[in-house]
């Protein structure tokens, strides 16, 4: 059964229950992951990568007031802020960036409200104040809301579940997670890899489109565009297909290449045939 999230400090464990609507303010960077491997790990189910429903109603909303540096070291990577983007698209957590540095890093519930001082690798629960929470207030309600460029794996895979498909779904999530991460891969990155699954199982080039767009992982026009690429490279083609009413569409259509092989290997055949 989902439990609440906790932060262990030297002395104690804090427990946030669902109505202690916490407010986290200027953490250290070691302070903010821990807070957010947390709501991850306390809301997570299995290995699918995302949060139920039950998990989500386990954990309270957790609203961040951050320096925008915090924020970008910590999703500076594909994964890393897909994995932050899935209790942020959920509601539980909000992210806000504060413009300078706090006297010290606060946790305020609507009970009680503390500063977290971290000495030799240890953190500490210094003072309680009740109103604490109370003096953000103004600077929560001027600060801007940072926001996220990289979906979630849940968001990822509705999408292509809707638009084409569990299996198609479950191996673009597969071809995102294959190594390297495709932040990080500059021939066969997060928009390259979907054409693979598509084209493996032979899905319409609008329906993929339209699932990427939805995904969040890019405009129509830029799939496209990568389609172009993958075309002219010669790992897929497209043939014809006519509709009830309309114009034709087009079906994606791997290549001997890309189809025959293993689906661990997908991501090096097209790196390497992008190379040449």
């Amino acid at each position: 059964m989902p439990t609440a999230p906790v932060l262990e400090l030297a002395t104690e464990t804090v427990q946030f229950d669902p109505e202690t609507e916490p407010l986290l303010v200027d953490p250290s960077q070691s302070l903010f992951e821990a807070i957010i491997d947390a709501w991850i790990r306390d809301g997570r189910k299995g290995s699918d990568g995302w949060t139920d429903a039950t998990a989500d109603a386990a954990r309270p909303t957790l609203t961040v007031l951050a320096r925008p540096a915090i924020f970008e070291a910590a999703t500076d990577g594909f994964h890393e802020a897909s994995r932050l983007a899935d209790p942020v698209e959920t509601g539980a957590i909000r992210l806000h960036t504060l413009a300078g540095p706090q006297p010290a890093a606060v946790i305020a519930t609507r009970e009680e409200g503390f500063s977290v001082v971290e000495a030799g690798g240890e953190r500490y629960r210094v003072g309680n104040d009740p109103t604490l929470r109370q003096r953000y207030a103004d600077t929560l309600a001027a600060a801007d809301s940072f926001t996220l460029r990289t979906p979630s794996r849940r968001r990822i895979h509705e999408a292509f579940r809707n638009r084409c498909g569990e299996a198609v779904a479950d191996d673009v999530l597969h071809l995102l997670d294959t190594n390297p991460a495709p932040d990080a891969d500059h021939l066969v990155g997060a928009r390259e890899r979907p054409y693979l699954a598509g084209a493996r199982h032979g899905v319409l080039h609008y329906e993929l489109c339209r699932a990427g767009e939805e995904a969040g992982l890019g405009s129509p026009s830029t799939f496209s565009k990568v389609k172009s690429r993958l075309v002219d490279a010669g790992l897929l083609t497209t043939e014809k297909v006519d509709q009830p009413v309309g114009r034709p569409r087009q079906r994606l259509v791997a290549s001997d290449a890309l189809a025959d092989a293993p689906m661990e290997d997908v991501v090096a055949v097209a790196r390497e045939t992008l190379r040449e």
